[in-house]
């Protein structure tokens, strides 16, 4: 895509890291995990672009575009 001349911006952060199970009547944990930096150099310029003001401008129209839900309704 991108000889195609198409940039794309997506998101580099874990999605397992803010996935807490809000019912979860267990006891905590004593330790947490650590979030990794990304180390691929791809995911890295990625964060470094999305860290920009144009970045954080394209990555903020997610919020008022409708993204297509798929699935038996």
């Amino acid at each position: 895509m991108e000889q195609e001349g198409v940039e794309i911006y997506c998101s580099v952060h874990r999605e397992d890291a803010h996935n807490e199970r809000h019912f979860d009547f267990r006891p905590q944990k004593v330790g947490s995990r650590a979030v990794k930096a990304p180390t691929d150099e791809r995911l890295v310029a990625m964060r470094d672009n999305l860290r920009t003001e144009a970045g954080k401008a394209l990555h903020a129209k997610r919020n008022r575009t409708v993204e297509p839900v798929f699935g038996i309704i």
